[in-house]
């Protein structure tokens, strides 16, 4: 019988390793394959720090257990593997494929690898590849087709990326041609010893010269690593000496300065946009094709809202008085609407909605705001809605979107209208029961 029990507590760092083997031993025996990994052994008291300290790394303690065989089959079967010190559970396929559509669900239209590598989400695109799948393989399995039909700029043509896209946007927004990339010649065959290549784009220099563009992705995980640094070393070689070609990092595709920088040299100084729509110029020129659909998905939220108004940064994170509000959160949506349309309050100036933004409220000013709104028009700001919905008519378009502004803002800052009215020492007059505010405000005017 086994001196220990792993059911009792004991003082690890006094075991010698042949103890620590011996209970890790009985610990697989009783509670099977998925007691030797990190989350499980950091469970019992000190047992993980303790086999730390003695030198003993996973690898060791499966070897010297005579379990790699069994150790490397729970692994594949749970796909857990541990990272900085924290179990994480690999994806399969259909969990993959959940998080994209709920992405999707959160911003409006399907990630692409590189999108989700710009915006801090390179652990889903490793998960792909590290099922030996490409993103063509998401789009398919999404019925979308190939992602060479998926983004399309301003310009009308639709791109293998959106870092493509948004150049094509930066391009298309100073009048500057051009088009899909081109094959690579023959020579570059011979060269690479590939059967064929093509560039990502080309556009014309303020030479009128043709310029050829490469946009060089992250190099990915999984088996297309080796060629993907095979094919891009290929290429820069071809390159080298040819003052018509410039390689782009596809991140600096989503950052207007950097195009501006990088393509200095071709086309010159082009600060003057040909704008399309009404926001563009409140958007940077390497979004507006992904604006356009976002701003449509950020007004379709907007109407949903019981006031018509777009919600603010905590509502869509489900933080603060929002914590419990019915709905998935749009933590992504929050972020792109920063980097791409430039904040909340930009997208308010897009809607139309400047005085529903809350960048600048505190207590003290939706307090001050609300008591000169009272003195003005003898209501309460949260008294506007019902108002307008009787037909009596009595706020410009302007002074209702601030009562509503006033009124989320003290509803944040300070709670109830019951509590409001307390704070200031206000008792708003409402129609008695049976009459409408028209009827109600119509006498109080005579």
């Amino acid at each position: 019988m086994s001196k220990f029990s792993i059911d009792k507590k004991h003082n690890f760092k006094r075991f010698s390793k042949k103890d620590l083997f011996a209970y890790c031993r009985l610990l697989f025996k009783k509670r099977g394959e998925n007691s030797i990994n990190y989350a499980t052994l950091e469970s019992h008291g000190n047992l993980y720090w303790a086999l730390y300290a003695k030198n003993i790394t996973m690898k060791d303690l499966v070897d010297q257990l005579g379990l790699s065989a069994a150790y490397r089959k729970a692994k594949k079967r749970n796909f857990y593997r541990v990272v900085n010190g924290k179990v994480q559970k690999s994806r399969t396929w259909i969990q993959i494929l959940k998080e994209i559509k709920d992405l999707e669900n959160q911003i409006g239209f399907v990630p692409s690898a590189p999108w989700l590598q710009a915006n801090k989400r390179s652990d889903l695109v490793g998960a792909v590849y590290s099922l030996g799948k490409k993103w063509d393989d998401v789009y398919k399995t999404l019925g979308m087709g190939t992602s060479s039909k998926f983004v399309k700029s301003r310009s009308g043509i639709r791109w293998l990326s959106i870092a493509e896209a948004c150049l094509s946007n930066f391009l298309n927004a100073r009048g500057i041609k051009h088009g899909r990339g081109h094959k690579y010649p023959t020579k570059y065959n011979e060269l690479s010893g590939r059967k064929y290549g093509y560039y990502d784009l080309y556009f014309f220099n303020k030479k009128g010269q043709s310029v050829d563009v490469e946009v060089w992705g992250e190099i990915p995980m999984g088996k297309d690593q080796l060629n993907y640094q095979a094919k891009k070393k290929s290429k820069e070689k071809f390159n080298r000496k040819r003052d018509s070609f410039i390689g782009i990092n596809f991140r600096d595709c989503y950052v207007e300065s950097k195009l501006e920088a990088i393509l200095l040299p071709f086309i010159g100084n082009k600060k003057k946009l040909k704008y399309q729509t009404p926001h563009d110029h409140l958007v940077h020129s390497v979004h507006w094709s992904t604006a356009d659909e976002l701003i449509e998905f950020c007004r379709d939220i907007a109407l949903k809202q019981r006031d018509g108004a777009f919600p603010t940064e905590e509502w869509l994170r489900k933080r603060g008085t929002f914590r419990n509000r019915k709905g998935d959160a749009y933590n992504t949506l929050a972020i792109y609407i920063r980097t791409k349309l430039g904040g909340m309050r930009n997208l308010r100036k897009i809607l139309g909605q400047e005085h529903s933004s809350t960048y600048s409220w505190s207590k003290e000013l939706a307090l001050q705001k609300c008591l000169m709104f009272y003195k003005k028009y003898r209501t309460m700001p949260y008294q506007a809605r019902s108002i307008k919905r009787s037909g009596a008519w009595v706020y410009t378009t302007e002074e209702y979107k601030m009562a509503v502004a006033i009124e989320h803002a003290c509803r944040k800052y300070i709670g109830s209208n019951a509590k409001i009215q307390k704070v200031l020492n206000i008792s708003p007059q409402k129609p008695p029961k049976g009459v409408t505010w028209k009827e109600f405000l119509s006498h109080r005017k005579k």
